[in-house]
C-alpha cells in the first residue's frame, strides 16, 4: 500500500479511537440487509453476558463529578503512579450500556485488551481515564455531548448517554513534548523552503541515494499546540519503511539532509506539509517531526 504522507490512519500508526467501532448513520443505511442482520445478532448475543450495573441510569450521590459533568466511581484501586496524559495511549478492559441497561459495547473475552489512545477516543471517557492509575476498575458516566468525536460537519450530534465499566491495564507512554515547538533554536538550519532542522543527535551514517531509497524511519509529530497526531514510539514501537515520496515535502527533505544513526527536529511550514486548510482528519498549519534514520534498506 503506498502511503501519501505521515499522516493519521497510517498502518504502522496506534491511533485508533474507541469511536470507530460505531458506524454513522449512513454507514448504517449502506449495510446490506443481511450483514445488518449479523451485526445486530451478534450485539443481541452479547448482551446477557454482559448484565448492566443497578446505578447504570444514574451516578450515586458519591459519584466524583467533573465540571464538564461526566461522573465516576472507583470501583477497584490502581497501583498508584502517574496517571495517562493527553497524548498517551492506553489498554483497556470495558463494558459500555445506554442508560436504560440495553448493552452497547464491550471489549472481546480473549487475553488481548483493546488499544485506544485519548486524544481519539470519547472526550468524556478520555476525561475520566485520565484520572485513573494502571489496575484501576471503575465506572463512567459519559453524557451524550461528549461521546464520539466526529470530524464529520454532516453527521448528527451524539445523544446516547453512556455507562461504561473499565479497567485500565497499561499505560503507553508518548514522547514529551518538545519545549521548542513554536520557536526553532537560532543555530536550525533553514532551507530555501522554509524548512528548518535542527540536529538532536549527529552521526556519520550514509545519507539516502535517492528519493526512492527506501528507509527505516522513527517519528513522532506534534501540532504547534503540542496535539501529538501520530508517532512510531506508541504500541509496538517498531520503525515505518518508507520513501519521500510517501512523505509530507516537508518530512521527506528533513529526511534528504539526514544520515543513518542521526535524530533531528524538523518545523514544517504548512506548505509542506497538509496545508492550512487539510483534508479531513490531517493536522493543519505548522507542524514539528522528531525523525531518526534508523536505517537505508
Amino acid at each position: 500500500m503506498r502511503i501519501s504522507s505521515l499522516a493519521l490512519g497510517a498502518s504502522w500508526a496506534v491511533l485508533v479511537a474507541l469511536g470507530c467501532a460505531r458506524r454513522d448513520e449512513r454507514s448504517q443505511n449502506a449495510m446490506p440487509s443481511a450483514a445488518k442482520s449479523a451485526v445486530l445478532s451478534a450485539v443481541n448475543a452479547s448482551a446477557p453476558r454482559f448484565p448492566p450495573p443497578p446505578d447504570v441510569a444514574r451516578p450515586p450521590a458519591d459519584a466524583e463529578v467533573t465540571s464538564s459533568g461526566v461522573a465516576s466511581r472507583v470501583l477497584a484501586p490502581g497501583q498508584g503512579g502517574a496517571s495517562p496524559r493527553p497524548n498517551d495511549c492506553v489498554r483497556v478492559r470495558y463494558t459500555s450500556w445506554k442508560r436504560d441497561g440495553s448493552f452497547h459495547a464491550a471489549t472481546s473475552d480473549d487475553a488481548v485488551p483493546t488499544t485506544q489512545c485519548l486524544r481519539r477516543t470519547l472526550p468524556g471517557l478520555a476525561e475520566a481515564v485520565e484520572r485513573m492509575s494502571v489496575g484501576e476498575e471503575r465506572r463512567i458516566w459519559v453524557p451524550g455531548k461528549l461521546g464520539y468525536r466526529s470530524t464529520d460537519p454532516q453527521a448528527p450530534a451524539p445523544s446516547d448517554d453512556l455507562t461504561f465499566d473499565l479497567k485500565l491495564l497499561e499505560v503507553l507512554r508518548a514522547p514529551e513534548v518538545p519545549s521548542d515547538l513554536r520557536s526553532p533554536p537560532a543555530s536550525a538550519l533553514k532551507t530555501r523552503s522554509g524548512l528548518r532542522v535542527q540536529v538532536l543527535q549527529a552521526s556519520a551514517g550514509a545519507r539516502p541515494s535517492s528519493p526512492n531509497q527506501r528507509m527505516s524511519v522513527r517519528f513522532s509529530g506534534w501540532t504547534r499546540e503540542g496535539v501529538l497526531f501520530e508517532s512510531t514510539e506508541l504500541g509496538a514501537g517498531r520503525p515505518a519503511s518508507l520513501t519521500r515520496a510517501d512523505v509530507v515535502r516537508g518530512v521527506g527533505e528533513a529526511l534528504s539532509l539526514m544520515r543513518v544513526g542521526e535524530r533531528a527536529r524538523a518545523w514544517v511550514p504548512a506548505a509542506l506539509a497538509f496545508g492550512d486548510r487539510p483534508r479531513r482528519g490531517a493536522p493543519g498549519g505548522e507542524l514539528v517531526y522528531d525523525l531518526e534514520l534508523v536505517a537505508l534498506e
